[in-house]
């Protein structure tokens, strides 16, 4: 990687004769996509040692969004049924209402 000491959200390179872009970074985990829009998910040293692996550097154009601020993309009112839903989901999987503190049981219901 020419002397870089790390892989940044926005890097390309080349593997199985595929154009990939970085997407997102969580520890040593590379969250990828392709030209084709195709998403994965590889361990950042199988990444570096792959055969035929080539950096090409950062994306040219407009930056990478990270899957999670593409909220801020869509209608305002799109956004706020996406927070309920959000809500609601959190709250099936947990129990309690959001901003409820953890000390609280979950809700009967």
């Amino acid at each position: 990687m020419s002397g870089r000491a790390a892989l940044r959200v926005g890097d390309q390179f080349r593997l199985d004769e595929r154009l990939h872009t970085v997407v997102g970074l969580s520890g040593t985990l590379v969250r990828l996509a392709d030209e084709a829009g195709r998403a994965s998910l590889v361990l950042l040293p199988h990444l570096l040692a792959a055969e035929g692996f080539e950096f090409l550097g950062q994306r040219d154009g407009s930056p990478v969004v990270a899957p999670f601020a593409l909220l801020d993309t869509v209608p305002p009112q799109e956004a706020e049924k996406a927070t309920a839903w959000e809500r609601h989901l959190l709250e099936l999987e947990s129990g309690r209402q959001s901003g409820i503190g953890a000390g609280t049981g979950p809700r009967p219901e």
